[in-house]
């Protein structure tokens, strides 16, 4: 008894136990959390707010699921069946299925990611190896681990893996479609109603859709009905499947409706399966397809039939545009039954118009008609072509293509098969391509004029195939622009072309090719690519052009900017996962309008570029200079060149023997332009803002001319973006020999105008007079001796660069505390040497003559002596302090200003001006000084002397001079003469007379 007591406590304990699981199983609380983990698990993002189930139907309430540009919404969700059936057994018999007001969005949907859910519903995406729910499967047998079993139809992929019944289904939602082709996402309503489907049963389901373009247009609305029916033999597996849908589409545009008729049905019987796709307007049969894919191992085959155009469709699009077209055709197919060979045949016949709707890069194109007759088998990666002709015409024929015999080829492996081996294979004639096809592979060129003409013969050899061009490809009179720049008119093309196609590689060679233009040949030259089969077998191409420069550069209505030049380039590259390319350019021959008396140097480099995918491109740019009677230029840069967030970035480092300033202002006039010539570079920057790229460079240069003036061991910072250049801390030693640093920049404005400034800042130490005098050209380089302090600020504005330069104003200011000013210096004092008979008596008559009126009491003993001291001390100043300022305006005039010379017994203030004259050297122009002079010392004895010094000193002692002290000239040659013919009266004068006009307080 007590063990029966025990027993049943047991087993209430069991049942309480089993009905507090239960209960916990039905609790929409569990039941909701476990639904929101696997929905996590399995599509993140989705949610649900509550979930609901009995043991004899189902509740979800506010249910999100999320995939790849999909979401769908379902407000409320009931399902009426037996629950427990369904776990258990995987028997779903719905006898009720309500879901009104869900929401079903594709808007998001990209064609990435509908390949996306394509795999992950295991739908594999054409291209890949596992192809098992392909209709004809392309896989070869060797790709695949076993091989694939014959196609048996698609009810057998129709096979559910539990039972299914529906009784009756009540659904009323919103499908939202993709933007796309000119028009927004677009919402169709959805109403379907029915059920009767299970096994022995055929199940019948009403669909109503109705749908509003979402931008007003010729349809305002479009509407649909149709009916979804489906039999079933057993419990998981179908026999017939139809659809059958009348639409009709309303709008401004149609009096009475359009409407189109659709028919898809599948059916299985004993002896296999057929399927059936016909879509009808009220006048026409549109498409129709018919196949049979029989059991007993026959080939599935099957026949279509098309004749298809825009309008038949466009009203039903919603909005969406469509290009042109009107297709016909018709043809058979028949396949092996396990996808390996496929049989296709038949004719195809259509016009299109406006393609650049569906793809903007064919804009070009145009208006097109196609013809085509084809028969093609296919069998595993092995095509046949029996037949197979094709033509393209717009106003007149663009090409055809026919072929010869047949043949067949792996596009695999590159191997081709063909019964002749001597005859060809198939011919291509390019009768008329338009010019502005190109612009499909190149948007960026603009292409206008003469089409490309000439023909091809494909022949096999080796195994793989050979397609040479019957005399040379042809492209005359065409306009050649890129991005509104034009770069020439009248321009044509030819060459032999030959290509080649083997399972060893590829290889395309173009030869004899020539260039032309109006006003000549601008290049000519060979082209030949290729690579090995293989996955990781790069490309590689070389490629030897001659350039005749003066053709390439002048334009039509435009004055020649270069009247000699050419260019010789070799390019040599590879191509692959590592990629690599090499340069070898010489230019030689230059020469321009804009380039004045400076003759453009001969260039030669061997630029390499190496590089990987998504990686920085490492450059190795040696360039050397060259030109008769100077030591050649060698300078190079190594860096690298990468991806900005507005374009390319590079950065280096410059380095080498330095520049010549004769190649800069030659290339700089080439590339800049002066008054009447507008340049090279304007013409290819045409109203474009600054650099298309930005630079960060470092300067190592062991040294740098600029006319005679030369600098060493030269090391800075250069930078280069939108808005200009900019050198910062660049240093060196001027003339070999005095320390200097220099910022500049030339920067354009941010506005959108034609408008440019430049500044710079330079300082140097210990610069020698004379050598600098030297180096800039003047020819008496000794009239100015010593190291002078500099101190340099320079700026400008203009409508570009050059005009900024142009309207330099500048100013300078030099100190030096020591050396020698000679720029005063006559020929006064050679007059006065011994042996001249003439001066020697003027010196007896004047010490009788002065000491006869005893005058003076001086240690001069005469006039000649005091004029010949003041004449030599003035022509060759020892000073102890030098500074003045040098200033330039804006129209070119140099100005020497706050000039004061400090010696022990004289000082020298004053200004001078250098007047700009347009072509003339700087060392050339007209010199106007006037001086001051003050003195002490002996040489205030001997201009006392003579008359000639103010009574007064200064506070340092000083006396004035009044003579007038003037040069004139230039500095290449400075005129002292007035100042001559002063000293000149003062020595041949007497007494009294000496002084004749000339004011002494």
């Amino acid at each position: 008894m007590k063990f029966l007591r025990y027993l049943f406590l047991a087993a209430g304990l069991l049942v309480v136990v089993a009905g507090l699981l239960l209960g916990a199983m039905l609790s929409p609380r569990l039941q909701t959390w476990a639904l929101r983990r696997e929905l996590q698990r399995k599509a993140a993002g989705s949610a649900v707010a509550r979930l609901t189930v009995g043991f004899s139907d189902a509740d979800v309430s506010q249910l999100i699921l999320r995939r790849p540009g999909v979401v769908l919404t379902v407000p409320s969700l009931h399902a009426e069946f037996p629950t427990l059936a369904a776990v258990l057994d995987d028997r779903f018999l719905v006898s009720r299925l309500v879901a009104k007001g869900w929401t079903l969005d594709l808007s998001q949907m990209t064609r990435g990611g509908a390949l996306a859910w394509l795999s992950e519903t295991g739908i594999r995406p054409r291209g890949e190896r596992a192809r098992a729910f392909s209709l004809i499967s392309t896989a070869r047998a060797s790709e695949l681990a076993v091989e694939p079993a014959a196609f048996r139809g698609i009810f057998e992929r129709l096979r559910l893996p539990f039972d299914l019944a529906l009784g009756n289904a009540d659904l009323e939602g919103d499908l939202i479609l993709p933007p796309g082709m000119g028009a927004g996402p677009a919402r169709i309503h959805v109403v379907a109603n029915g059920g009767g489907l299970g096994a022995g049963q055929e199940g019948r389901f009403i669909f109503r859709l109705s749908a509003t373009p979402p931008v007003p247009g010729p349809v305002s609305l479009v509407t649909a009905e149709g009916a979804l029916s489906a039999a079933m033999d057993t419990p998981r597996s179908f026999t017939r499947l139809g659809i059958r849908l009348n639409a009709a589409a309303q709008g401004s545009n149609f009096p009475s409706e359009v409407r189109i008729v659709s028919d898809l049905g599948a059916q299985r019987s004993v002896d296999g399966e057929s399927y059936s796709v016909v879509i009808s307007s009220a006048t026409k049969p549109l498409i129709a397809i018919l196949a049979d894919v029989p059991y007993a191992g026959q080939r599935p085959s099957g026949t279509w039939r098309l004749d298809l155009a825009d309008e038949d469709v466009s009203p039903f699009l919603l909005g969406r545009q469509l290009p042109d077209f009107d297709l016909s055709g018709q043809g058979q197919a028949d396949a092996d039954p396990r996808g390996f060979d496929l049989h296709i045949l038949g004719a195809l016949r259509g016009t299109g118009d406006h393609l650049e709707i569906a793809r903007p890069e064919l804009a070009p194109i145009g208006a097109i008609g196609l013809s085509a007759d084809f028969d093609v088998t296919r069998r595993g990666s092995l095509w046949r072509v029996d037949r197979l002709s094709a033509a393209v015409r717009s106003t007149g024929p663009i090409f055809n293509l026919r072929s010869l015999q047949p043949f067949a080829f792996d596009p695999e492996s590159g191997a081709f098969q063909v019964a002749d081996a001597a005859g060809s294979l198939f011919n291509v004639n390019l009768q008329e391509i338009p010019a502005s096809w190109i612009q499909i592979f190149a948007p960026k060129l603009e292409l206008t004029g003469g089409p490309l003409r000439g023909s091809f013969v494909g022949s096999a050899g080796a195994g793989g195939l050979t397609l040479r061009s019957v005399g040379a490809l042809r492209f005359d009179d065409a306009a050649l622009a890129i991005e509104g720049t034009s770069l020439g008119a009248g321009l044509s093309l030819e060459s032999a072309v030959r290509a080649s196609f083997a399972p060893a590689g590829w290889e395309m060679e173009l030869t004899g090719l020539h260039v032309r233009l109006v006003r000549g040949e601008v290049a000519n030259g060979s082209l030949r690519l290729g690579s090995r089969r293989g996955p990781d077998e790069p490309i590689k191409a070389e490629s030897t052009l001659h350039f005749d420069l003066p053709v390439l550069a002048a334009r039509a209505g435009q004055p020649a900017v270069l009247t000699g030049g050419s260019a010789d380039l070799g390019v040599s590259g590879s191509w692959g996962t590592k990629r690599s390319v090499q340069l070898k350019l010489s230019v030689s021959g230059l020469a321009a309008t804009t380039a004045g008396k400076f003759a453009p140097p001969a260039v030669t480099t061997q630029i390499r570029a190496d590089w990987e995918p998504d990686a920085p491109i490492e450059l190795h740019v040696p360039l050397t200079l060259t030109g008769p009677n100077r030591a050649p230029t060698v300078i190079a840069f190594d860096g690298a060149v990468g991806a900005g967030l507005t374009g390319p970035v590079v950065q280096g480092t410059i380095s080498g023997a330095g520049l010549n300033s004769d190649d800069i202002a030659a290339l700089g006039a080439l590339f800049g332009g002066t008054h009447g010539h507008p340049g090279l570079a304007t013409e290819l920057k045409a109203g474009k803002k600054g650099w298309p790229w930005t630079g960060d460079f470092k300067l190592a240069l062991n040294s740098g001319q600029w006319r005679k003036l030369t600098a060493a061991n030269l090391k800075g910072e250069m930078r280069v973006n939108a808005d200009g250049v900019s050198l910062d801390r660049l240093s060196g030693r001027l003339l070999g020999v005095a320390p200097f640093t220099a910022t500049a920049a030339i920067t354009q404005a941010d506005d959108g105008t034609p408008s440019a400034s430049w500044h710079a800042h330079v300082e140097a130490q210990n610069v020698e007079g004379q050598d600098f005098l030297g180096a800039i050209g003047v020819a008496h380089a000794d009239i100015l001796e010593g190291k002078f302090n500099v101190t340099a600020n320079c700026s400008g504005t203009g409508e570009n660069a050059r005009a900024a330069i142009a309207n330099t104003d500048a100013g300078c200011d030099l100190t030096s505390a020591g050396g020698h000013f000679k720029l005063l210096a006559t020929v006064v004092t050679p007059k006065a040497v011994a042996g001249n008979l003439a001066l020697d008596a003027l010196r007896t008559v004047a010490n009788t003559f002065e000491s006869v009126i005893k005058r003076h009491k001086s240690e001069f003993a005469n006039t000649v002596d005091a004029t010949m001291y003041a004449a030599k001390f003035v022509g060759d100043i020892g000073y102890d302090q030098l500074s003045f300022r040098l200033t330039r305006s804006p129209n070119g005039d140099v100005w020497c200003r706050d000039f004061a010379l400090i010696s022990p017994d004289l000082r020298l203030q004053g200004q001078a001006i250098v007047t700009h004259l347009p072509g003339t050297k700087f060392s050339d122009a007209p010199l106007d000084a006037a001086l001051e002079l003050k003195a002490r010392g002996k040489l205030a004895d001997a201009l006392k002397y003579l008359d000639v010094l103010e009574s007064k000193p200064d506070d340092l002692g000083y006396r004035l001079c009044p003579l007038p002290i003037a040069v004139k000239g230039t500095l290449h040659h400075p005129d002292t003469s007035d100042l001559q013919a002063t000293l000149l009266k003062l020595l041949e004068g007497k007494g009294a007379d000496l002084l004749h006009g000339v004011s002494v307080k």
